[in-house]
């Protein structure tokens, strides 16, 4: 299986160490909005095509629910082996959701998610109206997961079936429409409210999201906060997966590691603090009040 797929291989190792390059280079990365925008949905893209189209190797829950039985039962390595370019992928999402959270497979690399982002960007573009459905409805994609893998230890054929909740077989596997009415039915829903919601499937229902979330709650390397994050609600605003707490800080469960917070924390003409600050230090004859003002700013400036 490695010598047939080896120079998939290879293109699939590129690709994952270009998005790795941005998380390892983040200053670099993030030094404007615009240029983070432009790799971000560059990589989206290709992740959809090299991962999803060609390769056909979307990472998906079944395979969380194989470690599950290989941990009930016997380890066989060769069982994981036998599918180099998952075995690659699962190696990466190991990785980087200990160092940076789930954020970089779910937010980056995954074909799926990509796809429904990148839809959405358009639908947007096209001034389609967007929805907003209630935060709390992402605990769904918890209790789904739950559910699948119990239902895989009581009886692994039916997990499988339940398993199928993720559209990733009618998309990437078989065309959707060749399906029996029940999955192609669901495929289309699930395609056409990423249109008018951003991400709904990643963000309510996806079992491997959640599994992947519990793995990474506890990232090493979140995106960049200064003290006076707590105060100023910029980024709290425009954060996609909400992921941005009323107190500043951020919820690694949630966060699908854009890192458009952390380029606006960068960016002296959009952060609104550091805006303050530049304007003030440009300022030649700046009052009393300003200077005790600039000076609690630039101690707020620190990093938390």
């Amino acid at each position: 299986a490695w010598r047939n797929r080896t120079l998939d291989v290879f293109l699939l190792l590129g690709y994952l160490l270009a998005v790795l390059a941005v998380f390892v280079f983040r200053r670099s990365s993030t030094r404007s909005v615009k240029w983070l925008l432009r790799i971000h949905v560059a990589l989206m893209a290709v992740g959809f095509v090299l991962i999803g189209l060609y390769m056909h190797a979307q990472p998906s829950v079944t395979q969380v629910l194989t470690l599950v039985g290989a941990l009930l039962g016997s380890l066989s390595w060769q069982l994981f082996l036998s599918a180099p370019l998952i075995f690659v992928l699962w190696i990466f999402i190991a990785m980087v959701s200990l160092i940076w959270g789930r954020g970089v497979f779910c937010g980056w690399v995954c074909p799926y998610g990509s796809m429904t982002e990148l839809l959405n960007k358009i639908s947007v573009k096209l001034k389609i109206p967007q929805l907003e459905l209630p935060r709390k409805l992402t605990y769904l994609r918890y209790f789904i997961l739950v559910v699948v893998v119990a239902v895989f230890i009581w009886d692994a054929n039916k997990g499988e079936l339940m398993a199928e909740i993720e559209p990733f077989k009618s998309t990437f596997l078989v065309l959707p429409w060749e399906r029996s009415w029940g999955f192609f039915a669901w495929w289309l829903l699930l395609f056409a409210s990423a249109s008018f919601m951003w991400r709904p499937f990643c963000r309510f229902l996806c079992p491997l999201g959640a599994a992947l979330a519990i793995f990474g709650s506890f990232r090493f390397s979140g995106p960049r906060r200064r003290q006076f994050c707590s105060s100023c609600t910029i980024c709290t605003k425009s954060c996609e997966p909400e992921a941005i707490r009323e107190d500043g800080t951020i919820d690694a469960r949630e966060c699908l590691s854009c890192m458009e917070c952390e380029a606006v924390y960068r960016d002296d003409d959009k952060c609104p603090p550091l805006v303050v600050i530049k304007k003030i230090d440009k300022n030649p004859s700046p009052s009393e009040r300003d200077l005790v003002k600039l000076k609690k700013m630039k101690e707020a400036r620190k990093d938390v």
